[in-house]
């Protein structure tokens, strides 16, 4: 999808495939783990993000494990990841409207999640 999204922009050939997921995970509803430490081992960064600045890209974001664990990973194979993209949040604030742009810190978002799920 990003690919194609960046077809004959500037952008076209800045896309990089820099991780892997090893192992299967389990799915969330199933009991999966989506904590940042559980999913870290699961992913193997490519060479190729090494000296790299990387933006992730995920589909939607719940808890934040996914894209912290990503941005662990590719940080030890000595990328540098200077923002995150996700095209939705399955979190429901009521202090902020569900859909449009916005911008927060990702560590405070997943702190403020385990904080609700475990009240």
């Amino acid at each position: 999808m990003v690919e194609e999204a960046f077809k004959e922009t500037a952008y076209a050939g800045c896309l990089l495939d820099g991780l892997r997921w090893n192992k299967k995970r389990q799915k969330a509803h199933e009991g999966g783990s989506r904590k940042r430490a559980d999913l870290l081992p699961l992913s193997d960064a490519k060479p190729e993000a090494t000296g790299k600045n990387v933006v992730l890209i995920d589909e939607i974001m719940t808890t934040g494990g996914n894209l912290l664990a990503c941005q662990d990973r590719l940080i030890v194979a000595g990328a540098k990841v200077v923002g995150a993209v996700t095209c939705g949040r399955s979190i429901y604030d009521l202090k902020d409207p569900p859909y449009g742009a916005r911008s927060f810190d990702l560590v405070e978002q997943l702190q403020d999640y385990q904080r609700a799920a475990s009240s």
